[in-house]
């Protein structure tokens, strides 16, 4: 059996020291840009692997040297945590979750940094391995990281979505669930109001989807009312759509949907249910926040994966994927009860 290429069978492929190959490998200092590429270009050519135990004997000799540091892992991403409610959402309760794991979180964003290959250095010179990628929702979007030093995985989705492991919410589910729990509760106009969203394309298709399968085991009369097809912070089209529709019951999108009716009078005794709900909407009926379970279950794939020191992007992608469950709230209550 033929012996794994060792760091010393790399640096002679290379013409380079052994010590010069392992900053190449590891993304160290004083590395200069053509010593890495022949670096790595043998690393290719002999099928060069770390070793996982002594890279992780490695690791833990590196990280005593000093005081004792807490596991950190960082959220990359191409937004601050304060550009809008997702990112804020998800970085507080990635937060918690690190936190509830004895971890401390750092955020990055690729527009501070004048290339990947600065952050990625930047990164691993704060001694960090495990990232965490939101969804990027930018048309622009683009994260051009080197991942092979880091266990990273990705959360959520959206127009650009890096190879990694992944958890996510199951879109599809969750919308079939809740057209199924409005019709057993009484509602036979059910209208959908997804809206449009381009920068959730994929998610969109999912919850048309779900429409389309329990649209399949109706009754013909009760697939009058078709679904919004709007752009997705359009109020006038949500009012337009609900007056000349006029179903008993309205699957939105998120609580803003329901504010827009309620407050224009015209939702009446209609019941309503939401698709994206958070702590803040308690009384609201839908389904139910899902940033916690999420944020979780990536933390502990990331721990997982540094554990066994998978790193780089993975031949065989790992998906976990979230069920959010239901949120009882006062906005669908059965439609005949007295």
């Amino acid at each position: 059996m033929p012996l794994r290429p060792t760091i010393a069978d790399v640096a002679r492929h290379a013409g380079v020291s052994k010590a010069t190959a392992h900053r190449a490998l590891t993304h160290g200092r004083r590395v200069s840009t053509e010593a890495m590429e022949r670096v790595q270009q043998a690393a290719a050519v002999l099928d060069y692997r770390p070793d996982p135990a002594l890279s992780m004997l490695a690791r833990q000799r590196w990280q005593s040297n000093g005081p004792p540091r807490k596991l950190t892992l960082a959220v990359v991403s191409n937004m601050s945590p304060g550009a809008g409610s997702y990112p804020r959402a998800l970085f507080e309760h990635t937060l918690y979750a690190a936190h509830a794991e004895g971890l401390d979180v750092a955020t990055f964003n690729r527009e501070d940094y004048p290339s990947g290959a600065a952050l990625t250095r930047r990164i691993w010179l704060e001694r960090i391995e495990g990232l965490l990628v939101p969804g990027l929702v930018r048309p622009e979007s683009h994260l051009d990281l080197d991942w092979s030093p880091f266990a990273a995985v990705a959360l959520s989705a959206g127009i650009y979505n890096p190879p990694l492991h992944a958890v996510r919410v199951n879109y599809f589910e969750a919308a079939l669930s809740a057209l199924h729990r409005m019709r057993a509760k009484g509602y036979r106009r059910i209208g959908c109001a997804f809206h449009r969203e381009p920068v959730l394309a994929l998610d969109d298709e999912r919850r048309r989807a779900a429409w389309s399968t329990f649209c399949s085991t109706l009754p013909r009369a009760e697939r009058a009312v078709p679904v919004l097809d709007s752009p997705f912070h359009d109020p006038a089209s949500l009012l337009r759509w609900f007056k000349q529709h006029q179903p008993d019951a309205v699957l939105g999108f998120s609580a803003a949907d329901y504010y827009n009716l309620r407050d224009a009078g015209v939702l009446g005794r209609a019941g309503f249910a939401a698709l994206l709900l958070d702590e803040k909407t308690p009384t609201l009926s839908g389904v139910a926040p899902y940033w916690s379970p999420l944020a979780t279950a990536a933390v502990r794939l990331v721990l997982s994966l540094l554990s066994h020191h998978d790193l780089g992007l993975p031949k065989v992608r790992q998906a976990i994927v979230i069920d959010p469950g239901w949120q009882e709230g006062e906005t669908l209550p059965p439609k005949y009860a007295a």
